[in-house]
């Protein structure tokens, strides 16, 4: 009997499956295996570890170029230090503008400078400097801040804060309100 005529049965011994291999061309053993293989069985298992190993590759370079696409310049990079303290909230009331802009960069995984100082009545102005998209949030509070839909790169934001305060900040695409890109403007008098 050859194994083309017979099934190799999965118990038997790795002798004796290399024998009936042996004899039954053309097949294939495999060290280690109790099963012969015939030409169409060895061609289908070369297929799918070729195809896995292709999936494999595909995957590797789609997750690359993702995480690519959100990584900063090495010119922005900077250390990002924890935001606390309290939040102010702004108000309605109308303030006369004082005509002072204070800018800050927005880069990609970063504000620029993180941690600024205005006076009431002063415009603070966010500028997108980055090559993807931003949005600026307030971490408490309304009133203020930009969204993702028009924040593109290039694009600036102003806003004239009325009441003082600490007023932290953040971009909900790369971070939280708590840590990753994250800053505080402080509002005095």
């Amino acid at each position: 009997m050859s194994c083309s005529s017979m099934r190799c049965p999965r118990r038997a011994s790795a002798s004796s499956a290399r024998k009936r291999c042996a004899t039954a061309l053309p097949t294939t053993f495999s060290p280690g295996s109790s099963r012969c293989h015939g030409p169409l069985e060895a061609v289908t298992h070369a297929m799918k570890a070729t195809i896995k190993r292709a999936r494999s590759g595909v995957l590797g370079a789609v997750l690359l170029f993702a995480l690519a696409g959100c990584a900063p310049d090495p010119s922005d990079l900077a250390s990002s230090p924890g935001t606390a303290g309290t939040t102010a909230s702004t108000t309605a009331a109308t303030v006369a503008s004082t005509g002072v802009v204070v800018k800050i960069n927005v880069i990609d995984n970063n504000f620029r400078p993180q941690a600024s100082t205005a006076k009431v009545g002063d415009t603070v102005e966010f500028t997108n400097k980055g090559k993807n998209d931003h949005n600026v949030l307030p971490q408490s509070g309304t009133g203020w801040g930009m969204d993702t839909a028009g924040f593109h790169p290039g694009d600036v934001y102003g806003h004239v804060f009325t009441a003082p305060g600490v007023y932290a900040f953040y971009c909900s695409i790369h971070g939280t309100n708590k840590v990753g890109m994250v800053g505080t403007i402080t509002v005095t008098e």
